[in-house]
């Protein structure tokens, strides 16, 4: 019987992840070393202004969610489905509109920025630096979000490599600058803001010129048909995301007022210090949350459950383990966090011990809830995906409210307090739904594969005896399918080559845990797939063709030498096609029934 091993997953999941969680370091330093700096160079209270521009800076969040998250989700499943065109489509469409809604805000907001400074800030000893800091952030934000957009579609396009590159360059420049302009320049806060910009824009550059080579699948459409359906689909898919961002700066904003209220400055530098807390235990989060979108959404477009079931407990595993020692950390030694962020003195480190602690039991629970809401927005739940993005962070403001009328002391126990509730709804909420669906896998609502008969999916280890065990459970299963002999004899045929291929030639020593990976299915349009997957040497096989050579080189050349086999499986396919994404060779084959009729047409 078919099996389905978690190397292949694993491996394109170590290699997302690892880009991604290298990308989200180098970016939280960015963010810690702008606090570092502004707390030490400039004042505690430039820290403070940095955190109080935190929702308008989730407002910015809404956007990319809205116009660009959920548009690289969708872009993800057209290249697994092999539609370039409808990928490339999406991604304009995205950059296009992201930059109008960005500029609109921001030319917006530099002409009422006083009285956006007071509603963020009602704090006069913060002000001005939140007046100068939002000043310069307004300016460089078009390129910031033609940062992150990029960033993510090269990303999706199975180049993360490229991306952790890109923002080492961003990041190095980013704490060059600070040093500069703030320190030896006396540009102040502000130059915080122009430091980001001048790193951004040189990834913007790096992207560009990477979207612009051959080997990317990616390109600016300048003529879009249906550009306005495509804007309301990424609207639609990035909706669950843009929520969650929209009521979390809705939320952080309260939070601010209520801790100004009760603890004053004082209160809003623990909050801060709290905030960079969460933004390190984000670094897991979203990097797997990150993966789930990027790797996921492709492994949905190529109805591959068992691979998308794979990722799902990789992620769980790592947000969950990380997560849990950085919460034992912070437990164990929050004053070492606290001294970080310049709280110098006994008295300000006794000030931020107990917050501290109470805050990070927080972290497990609601990363639990948060990873979840990427697997359910992926599989299209999105209702539940949007209360689960909303309702956490509502919660938030009553409980610090009602806590700190009956225990001031203790208003940041609020933080846990909310993040258990709303796991305790997950779970219920699950329960109800499994009850409903026999169908799927209880805890990740991923369909299970017993409700799938019109596929195959399974991995194969390099050895002769495992490969002839797999092609005849792959005739088996051709046979079942009622296809015609010469849609199955051409199946077989490619099948076969491209699998002797593999094992043959794609690992020189293979480790008795190595396997490659085959997909076959038929999709509803009638279009027969096949896809493989190895993590062998780099190796095209479209390209490997006798069209290649010359006839001198095919009369003269010994036989073996002359890749027939390929330009057998190449002849007798429909489309085939080859990716290099996220460490794999990954070859897409189409085959064409006899009786194939594109969407729309009908016979004569």
């Amino acid at each position: 019987m078919a099996t389905r091993r978690g190397y292949i997953i694993t491996k394109s999941f170590r290699s997302y992840l690892t880009a991604t969680i290298l990308t989200l370091i180098i970016g939280q330093v960015c963010l810690t070393t702008d606090g570092i700096i502004m707390s030490h160079l400039v004042s505690p209270d430039a820290l403070s202004a940095i955190n109080l521009l935190s929702p308008f800076n989730m407002v910015m969040a809404t956007i990319h969610a809205l116009l660009a998250i959920g548009a690289s989700v969708l872009a993800g499943k057209a290249l697994g489905a092999q539609d370039t065109k409808s990928a490339r489509r999406i991604f304009s469409v995205s950059v296009y509109s992201g930059l109008v809604f960005v500029i609109a805000l921001s030319v917006l907001c530099l002409f009422f920025l006083p009285h956006v400074v007071r509603v963020l800030c009602p704090e006069e000893r913060i002000q001005p630096y939140l007046s100068d800091f939002m000043q310069m952030y307004l300016f460089v934000a078009p390129i910031s979000l033609l940062s992150v957009v990029l960033k993510l579609f090269i990303g999706v396009d199975g180049n993360p490599q490229l991306v952790t590159k890109a923002t080492t360059v961003e990041g190095l420049l980013n704490v060059v600058f600070d040093i500069l302009l703030v320190k030896y320049l006396g540009f102040g806060i502000e130059g915080s803001a122009l430091a980001t910009g001048i790193g951004q824009l040189v990834t913007v550059c790096l992207m560009i010129w990477a979207i612009r080579s051959s080997r990317s699948r990616m390109a600016f459409e300048t003529r879009i048909p249906g550009w306005y359906r495509l804007l309301c689909a990424n609207m639609r898919e990035g909706m669950p995301t843009m929520l969650g961002n929209l009521v979390l700066a809705a939320v952080a904003l309260g939070i601010n007022y209520i801790i100004m209220d009760a603890q004053g400055a004082d209160g809003v530098f623990i909050l801060s210090v709290c905030m960079q807390t969460m933004s390190i235990s984000m670094l897991a989060l979203s990097g797997c949350g990150d993966t789930v979108f990027s790797v996921g959404s492709v492994l949905v477009g190529e109805q591959d459950l068992k691979g998308l079931r794979i990722l799902s407990n990789r992620v769980f595993g790592v947000t969950c383990g990380v997560t849990a020692l950085l919460m034992m950390v912070v437990l164990i030694w929050p004053d070492g966090l606290a001294e970080l962020f310049g709280a110098s003195t006994e008295a300000w480190l006794e000030l931020c011990r107990t917050p501290l602690r109470e805050f990070a039991l927080m972290l497990l629970p609601m990363a639990i809830v948060m990873l979840s809401k990427y697997i359910y927005q992926l599989l299209g739940y999105m209702k539940f995906s949007n209360i689960l993005s909303a309702g956490t962070f509502i919660l938030l403001p009553p409980a610090l409210l009602l806590l700190g009328q009956l225990s001031p002391r203790h208003i940041w126990l609020s933080f846990p307090i909310v993040s258990f509730i709303s796991l305790g709804f997950q779970f219920l909420a699950l329960l109800w739904l499994g009850g409903k669906k026999a169908d799927i896998h209880w805890f990740t609502l991923i369909p299970k594969e017993s409700a799938v008969t019109d596929k195959i999916s399974m991995s194969v280890a390099y050895d002769r005896g495992e490969l002839a065990k797999a092609k005849q459970e792959i005739s088996e299963f051709t046979a079942r399918q009622g296809w015609t002999e010469s849609l199955r004899q051409r199946v077989m045929l490619v099948t076969e080559e491209l699998c002797n291929n593999i094992c043959q030639h794609a690992v020189a020593h293979p480790r008795s845990s190595q396997s490659f990976d085959i997909n076959l299915c038929q999709s509803t349009d009638g279009m027969v797939r096949l896809i493989l997957k190895d993590d062998g040497i780099l190796f095209d096989p479209t390209a490997q063709t006798v069209s290649r050579y010359t006839a001198e080189q095919l009369k003269n050349d010994p036989t073996e030498k002359i890749p027939l086999g390929l330009t057998l499986a190449k002849g007798n396919s429909s489309e085939m096609s080859y990716k290099s994404m996220y460490g794999l060779n990954v070859t897409y084959v189409n085959f064409l029934p006899d009786d194939y009729q594109p969407k729309g047409e009908s016979k004569s």
